[in-house]
């Protein structure tokens, strides 16, 4: 299963690339820290929105 998720965030990462939409957060559309991509380039949310997710549901697993 988390292979599964990782591939799916790889391929919508492909998609984003496709688009020009890359390293920007979805929520938003601002920029998603570098260091950031550097470490989970296919990360869709910047270190902020990420962590407000994960508080809201703190059960789910959180994406990479």
């Amino acid at each position: 299963d988390a292979a599964l998720a990782t591939l799916n965030l790889v391929q919508d990462a492909l998609k984003r690339i496709e688009e020009g939409t890359f390293g920007k957060c979805l929520i938003d559309g601002g920029p998603i820290e570098e260091k950031r991509l550097e470490a989970i380039p296919w990360v869709p949310y910047c270190l902020k929105h990420e962590q407000l997710r994960e508080n809201k549901n703190p059960h789910q697993i959180p994406t990479l």
